[in-house]
């Protein structure tokens, strides 16, 4: 667990949180639950030179799945397209 303004990085998405705690899976992959008030996201996007960036109080993030999903208060935005819920995956 890492506690403070926590920054961590792993390929092109970059996460900061209050807190984020970490698992290993059994692929060798790194998972983590980060929170936050609000905790934020970016990550490039594939093949252009932009970003989706995101906000919420709790992310879940599988790297064996490379899929992250955001709860409570989440807020995600693509360009100048945003969603807003309690849960955005």
């Amino acid at each position: 667990m890492l506690k403070g303004n926590v920054i961590i990085t792993q390929g092109t998405i970059t996460i900061r949180a209050n807190r984020i705690d970490f698992k290993q899976n059994p692929d060798n992959s790194l998972s983590a639950t980060a929170y936050g008030n609000p905790l934020a996201f970016r990550q490039k996007r594939d093949g252009l030179d932009a970003y989706d960036e995101g906000w919420a109080q709790r992310a879940v993030y599988d790297g064996s799945k490379d899929q992250l999903e955001l709860f409570d208060n989440a807020i995600l935005r693509r360009g100048t397209d945003e969603i807003r819920s309690n849960y955005i995956s």
